[in-house]
Formats: structure tokens, sequence, C-alpha cells
């Protein structure tokens, strides 16, 4: 291992701050001493250079980190007390992969794909960085995708890609062993890519292109931004927001005060957002795939959600829809930024979009003239103009566009800047995250709310407002499947992917997965034409004589379900008694299994053999499994008895081993078999 900086200078330095921190030294019930095994890493000699000049990649990753100082380390995952490669996929990926490289076909391939595998719901990854040791204990974010995630795509022909093709799951919130209060958001889809917020420290990894999955290059750098871009929000810019929520909110208040009498603070919430990613994003980041900018995408949304946690609020991603192929609206770095935002929010009112969302989020890669790195319309959470713009300052530093990305969500939930209030305060000294100016002192992203942002926050709450962040999406893990063709828990009809439903099923959204405005079934023999059969109608004509016809209950469109009479009622003309719902007439089953012919045998040869529990006559087995005999009343309830037909059985397949026996009483043959 060794230390770097642009072009590859070797020096050693020391971070201050970190070494009274290492010292803790409380440890948790299952936390165990590693030894040096489980950190010694070998650097390849030359790899680090090799890859530099081999991909332009990481020649863009080392010049954009600029005059920060870096370090090249291979992170380490540890499951179960065993050292392990860094994928954290639960299958489908080798343990120790020994061939492959991260940017090549083998494994490029996996961040365009969709989710083939879960991953790791906890693992933990071992860094050493900056002469110290940091474990990264993570746990999967299950709330971060919403279900039913829809996506749009913009083509360069304008032509439209809509899918539901899920996303691989593979973001991670997490802390850092022995260092109270610090946190992690990381996604590992490809190496392991991530912020850690450490006290007054922000250190951002990033995988190399290239090089072997088993021992993969990473670099960490300090991150310390040099934008000097504010916040377009200020006293000119009103929308006269609470006169429009005004209409929405009338008689909401009863509720969250009759639902949710405790204090709104231990209550979790949920900001549905829709996230929309300008063209400037994409060729910001030239020669990546549209999978990969997602990917990127979703991680500023996780480190976003890392932020509102701290507000018992979770960020979800309900909707994704990038302009790769051009721009929806028009974007320019010497258009008014508030303008940009007027044009947003009428493409977001002229397209009615299906799926229910709190805010919308546009991330534009464009610098704009005024130096603004973001606006929100404010106030106004749970109405259509909840939008907001932000500026991706620095591709390589996800964390500058979370917490910009944050800084709106919090004007559309109604936070003001903290300037100005003499009571706002954050635990830090580097700001907070309603700052006018965004970024805080020296440099240094803030990544918490004040104590003002908290008030402003439950204080909208009290007025009734927001009140759409009280709807809980459901966690990955018992997320629905919307569009598997299959009517899952929660859905009223699905008939697959959006192609299918235009051809198959009108009734049915199959964004939803339920029914249509106009529409009162979606599918069943009682539904025709998106209309409900007259109760009484038959469904299901009676299959037997010991079966019932089902008829439609006027409620539903599904047929009910199938009954039959009861059991032992009498049939096929007093030879049998109904079963589960069909007669098993002893010259019918006798017919079936010896051919044309085929008939019962006498009631001479039930009595001979039923009557002895045996392997040739009984009324079943017990538990020991002995042969039970038949009571004289039900011999011919028990081994049935044929005669006749064939010489051998009909029916394909049946067992060859069978018995034919002659018995005489009373000087009478009697065929039995």
């Amino acid at each position: 291992m060794f230390w770097a900086r642009c072009g590859l200078v070797f020096i050693v330095i020391n971070l201050p701050g970190f070494l009274n921190s290492v010292n803790t030294t409380y440890k948790r019930e299952a936390d165990y001493t590693l030894d040096d095994s489980f950190w010694n890493d070998e650097t390849p000699a030359g790899e680090v250079e090799r890859l530099l000049r081999m991909y332009q990649q990481n020649e863009e990753l080392v010049r954009n980190i600029g005059a920060h100082f870096y370090q090249i380390i291979y992170p380490v995952q540890l499951r179960h007390h065993e050292k392990m490669g860094i994928s954290t996929r639960e299958a489908g990926i080798p343990r120790f992969p020994q061939k492959g490289t991260y940017g090549d076909g083998s494994y490029s391939s996996g961040r365009s794909r969709s989710r083939t595998g879960k991953h790791f719901h906890r693992t933990s990854l071992l860094i050493k960085a900056f002469n110290h040791k940091f474990r990264l204990d993570l746990e999967l974010n299950t709330q971060l995708l919403a279900p039913n995630l829809l996506q749009k795509d913009y083509l360069a022909d304008g032509a439209q890609q809509v899918s539901k093709q899920e996303i691989e799951h593979c973001y991670y919130h997490g802390t850092v062993k022995d260092y109270p209060g610090a946190s992690a958001a990381f996604h590992t889809c490809n190496g392991v890519s991530g912020v850690i917020h450490l006290g007054n420290e922000t250190f951002v990894i990033h995988p190399f292109y290239g090089g072997d999955m088993s021992k993969h290059p990473h670099v960490i750098f300090e991150a310390r931004t040099k934008a000097s871009k504010g916040c377009a929000n200020s006293g000119s810019l009103e929308w006269g927001s609470k006169s429009r929520r005004q209409k929405h909110v009338m008689g909401l208040t009863d509720i969250i005060t009759n639902r949710y009498k405790r204090d709104v603070r231990e209550v979790a919430k949920y900001i549905e957002t829709a996230i929309f990613i300008d063209k400037a994003m994409f060729d910001k980041r030239n020669g990546s795939t549209r999978a990969e900018v997602v990917h990127d995408i979703i991680q500023v949304a996780n480190i976003a959600d890392l932020y509102f946690r701290t507000l018992n609020t979770r960020v979800s991603v309900v909707y994704i829809e990038t302009w790769q192929g051009g721009n929806q609206i028009l974007i320019d770095k010497n258009t008014d930024i508030s303008r940009v935002l007027l044009n947003f929010n009428d493409y977001k009112t002229r397209n009615r979009f299906q799926i229910s969302h709190d805010t919308a989020q546009l991330l534009t890669g464009e610098s704009f003239s005024g130096g603004e790195s973001g606006i929100a319309v404010p106030d106004t959470m749970c109405s259509q103009k909840s939008v907001g713009i932000s500026v991706d300052l620095n591709s390589y530093e996800p964390h500058l566009l979370a917490g910009t990305m944050a800084h709106m969500i919090g004007h559309n939930i109604g936070m003001s800047h903290d300037d100005g209030r003499t009571e706002c305060r954050c635990h830090d000294w580097h700001g907070c995250i309603m700052a006018q100016s965004i970024v805080g002192l020296e440099n240094v992203q803030p990544y918490k709310f004040s104590e003002c942002s908290k008030s402003d926050y439950i204080g909208a709450f009290k007025d009734g407002k927001d009140v759409c962040l009280l709807n809980k999406p459901n966690e990955l893990e018992v997320r629905r499947l919307c569009g598997n063709r299959v009517i899952d828990e929660g859905e009223q009809c699905d008939c697959g992917t959006i192609e299918e439903c235009q051809n198959l099923d009108p009734c049915c959204d199959p964004i939803t997965c339920k029914l249509t405005r106009e529409a009162e079934c979606a599918s069943g023999p009682c539904c025709k034409n998106c209309r409900l059969q007259p109760r009484g109608s038959i469904c299901r004509e009676a299959a037997n004589e010991c079966d019932l016809p089902e008829v439609c209950t006027g409620d539903v469109g599904h047929c009910p379900l199938d009954v039959y009479k009861k059991n032992g009622h009498i049939c096929a003309d007093g030879e049998g008694v109904c079963f589960n719902g069909i007669c098993p007439a002893l010259n019918l089953q006798c017919e079936q299994i010896w051919g044309y012919g085929g008939v019962a045998a006498d009631k001479q040869c039930f009595e001979q053999f039923n009557s002895k529990g045996s392997i040739n006559g009984h009324c079943g087995t017990e538990a020991s499994g002995h042969f039970v005999k038949c009571e004289p009343e039900n011999v011919r309830c028990g081994l049935l008895q044929c005669q006749e037909g064939s010489k051998q059985p009909a029916i394909d397949g049946i067992d060859t081993q069978y018995s034919r026996t002659i018995i005489s009483i009373k000087g009478k043959e009697y065929e039995c078999k």
C-alpha cells in the first residue's frame, strides 16, 4: 500500500482528528479482534500505473480529484469471520473470482442487467486508509427502491422506452466501528463506491476501472469542494404556495391529530421521489451507459436518504426519467435557473404521470451563468408543484449533488434557509444542509439538518401539510411484483408488461396493477368488457352428477371456488356414492382399468378378499402399515375387484403386478381381479 497524489508522487500525511478517535475501545458483544492477516494486502507491483495507462476513465478520476491527496486501497469484505472478495451478491458470482476484471465484459454487464440475484442484507468492509483501519458495518437500504419503480428513457430520435425492469439493488447504509456518529452510504454493484462522513471530514471511495476483481484497487480521498455556488431560492421567489395548498389539506388536519396523537417526530415518513436526469448529466459521464448513469443517480438518492434518516424520514425512488437523447425542456447555461424551474414544472404538469409521487427533482449537469447550485418551489410537498432542480458540481463527489437535492426537497417540505436565524445550529462546525450557501465552512459539505429545519418540518405537519409522507412504500423484501401476471397481495389485476396489457387487458393499469378508472373488473368468467356479470350468472357448469354449478356473485370478476355435493350422496343409479366431487362407480372404474367389457366383480369377491385385510383386499392401512379389514357393510368400499374386460390393464404405465383369481362358492365360479 502507498500514498499518492496526482502524478503518483508518493508522500505520507497525517490527518487531524484521527488520532484521538481511533483509540475508542468500546466493543459490541459480537465484535472480535481482527489480526493482521485480515488487513495486510500486498499491492501488485506496477498495477496502479498499468491501470492508469490502460484506461482513460482512471486518468479522469485522478484528474478530477484535483489537488486532493488520495490513496490507493484494496477493500476486503468480512462475513462470518472470513475474509472475502468485494462482491456482495449472494449467488451467481464466485467468492474469490480469479478471472474477469472490473470494466471488462465479465463484470461490466452486471451494471446494465436487471437484478438476477440478491445482495447480502448485511455485510462488513475492511478499509485501510490514512494510517488507520476502518470497519464499515453495512445494511442493505431496502426502503430506497419503491415497488414497481418505473423508468422512461427518451432516445435521440424522440422515441420513448418505458421499462419496469427491476434494478439491481446493491445500495447500503452503514456505520464505522469505533467511530460514534460516523455514517456511510455505499453501492457495490461493481466494486465499492460511496462516501463516509466521519466527524468533520468526508471521504469518497471509487473503484478503478479494470483490474482483477479478487483484489481490486480503489481510490479514497478527502472531499473538499472548491465550489462557491448557492441556492437560488430567495425572498423574490414567491409562489403563493400556502393558499394553493389549502384546498389540498382541507380536512386533513383532524386526520393527523386523530391518527398520530403522539409526537409526529416518532412517526416514520416517506418521500416518494421522481427523478429526472437531463442530457448534460450523460455528457459529463462520457462513455457511461444509461444503466451506469442510473446507478450513479440512485447512489445520489441513497446518500440523500442517509441525511433524511436523522428526521425519521426516508427517500424512496418511485420514478426515473432520463433525457439521454435530448432534453425535454429548454435548459441552457444562459437561461435563468428560475425559468428552467418553471419549464420543468410545466413539463411535469402537462405529462400527467400515472406514478404517484410526493416530489419531482431534476438533476442537471448544466452550469448556470448565475452560479446557482439549485432551486425549488417552497412549501409545496404533496402538491403538483413540488419540484426542484439540483446542479451536479462534480460527478466524482456524489455527496455534493445529494446534499443539494436534500436541500431542495427541504424547501418543498417547508424548510427555510438557516441564514439570519441565530437559533439555528448543527452539532458540526461546517454548517447545516439548509444554509443558503449549501457548501459549508472550510469547503466541507454539511450533512445534517439544523434544529430550525427540524422545527420547520414538524410545523408543516402540525399545519396539516406534508400528509402524503405518511404513506409507506413496501420494503424491498416484501415488494409486490406488478407485471409478473400473478395477482399478488395489494393488486387488483396483473396483465403483464405494458405492451401485453395494451393487447390483452384494457381493464388493468399495467403500472399500478389497479383497475382503470372506468373498469369494474379486469378478468375472469364473471367479467366481460370490464363490466361485472349479473349476480346468479353461471360461470362454471357442473362437471358431473356429484358436482355443483358455480354462479357469479356480482361483486368480483372471478368465479367462486369449486364446490360439490356432500360426500356419501348416492350416484350412478345407486351403484356409487359421491366422493370429493366425483362419482367413483365401480363399473366405470373397472372399465377404465380393464377396457371395454370390464365391470365390477360379484359381491362374493369383495367379501372373500376385502374382509381379510391383506394385500389382495383391504380397506386401507394403519399407521403401522398393517392392512385394515373391511366391515361387512363396507366391503365394496375397499380394494377394487373387477371381472371380464381385457386380459391386462388397459391404462398405460399402470403397475403390471396384478392378480386374477377364480374362486368357487357352492359350485359357482367367480372371477376376481
